[in-house]
């Protein structure tokens, strides 16, 4: 099947799938796996990444997207300021698109890059 064209920056989505990637790949456990996926959903393209690694708690998943947060209290490592995901959701919105957050089904998170599919004759 082949997927409606979205109008976008390429090389801002491209830094937004940089970023959950990376975050994916931080966050899963040793020998886990990563779960990519595109699809159309509604007048969207939605871009999934899901990690297998401990989730984030209910009461943290809303302040996940803001600048400086860690939901891991632990991480001494300096490599990562919390900034990743705050920047993914404004390019995002700068594209007028949506990032979601759920649960993955047996642990982890899964995010949802949607990104509105363009009208016909007005494509890039």
């Amino acid at each position: 099947m082949e997927l409606p064209r979205i109008h976008c920056d390429k090389s801002r989505v491209i830094q937004i799938l940089t970023i959950l990637l990376d975050n994916a790949i931080t966050y899963t456990l040793p020998d886990g796996m990563i779960d990519l996926e595109i699809f159309v959903k509604k007048r969207s393209v939605c871009y999934l990444v899901a990690d297998h690694g401990n989730g984030i708690p209910d009461e943290e998943k809303e302040r996940i997207f803001d600048r400086f947060y860690q939901s891991d209290k632990s991480r001494k490592e300096k490599e990562h300021f919390g900034l990743g995901l705050s920047i993914a959701r404004e390019l995002t919105e700068l594209q007028k698109g949506k990032l979601t957050l759920t649960d993955t089904p047996g642990g982890g998170c899964t995010f949802c890059l949607m990104l509105p599919a363009a009208e016909e004759g007005n494509v890039t």
